[in-house]
């Protein structure tokens, strides 16, 4: 069997257009990403009145825990088709553990479009309270609205008991 090195060449002149179009349209260089404050969801599907307690975000933290024994700790936010999921930081202190939300928010000198869908994103920590007690668990973020300003700081505050 004899192959033909003419019938290949049209593919590939057509592979090469496709690419050098596709590139074109992408903006042609690196996508840069920076993170930014997460928008945590609040009160997702639920009015803060019917909600259980503990469930009026999609936060969720356990109730009680083990001192020195990781806890997982799982927050939801949300983004548009410039987003990413993120990280998240953790700072303790005095009975108090704050967590800090981030995703990743696309950064460019161009014009882009962005589709128009909504991701949501699952963070989970593990998180370890040294001490028994009361804690309180702050999960900063912001959250989105109508009128200005268009984005605000937003803290969900948990309370466990730490044995």
């Amino acid at each position: 069997m004899r192959c033909r090195r003419n019938a290949t060449r049209p593919m590939l002149i057509a592979l090469g257009a496709f690419a050098l179009a596709l590139s074109a349209c992408q903006g042609g260089g690196a996508e840069r990403w920076e993170l930014v404050p997460a928008n945590i969801i609040i009160n997702f599907g639920r009015s803060p009145a019917s909600a259980a307690p503990g469930t009026e975000s999609d936060v969720a933290i356990p109730a009680q825990a083990i001192a020195g024994q990781p806890i997982e700790v799982v927050i939801l936010s949300f983004g548009d088709g410039c987003s990413l999921q993120g990280t998240t930081t953790t700072e303790l202190g005095d009975h108090v553990a704050r967590i800090r939300v981030f995703d990743k928010q696309r950064v460019s000198n161009e014009e882009i479009m962005c589709t128009t869908e909504l991701k949501r994103f699952r963070h989970r920590l593990s998180l370890v309270l040294p001490t028994p007690g009361e804690w309180r668990i702050e999960v900063i973020g912001v959250r989105s609205g109508s009128g200005p300003p268009s984005v605000r700081p937003a803290v969900i505050t948990r309370t466990i008991v730490v044995k």
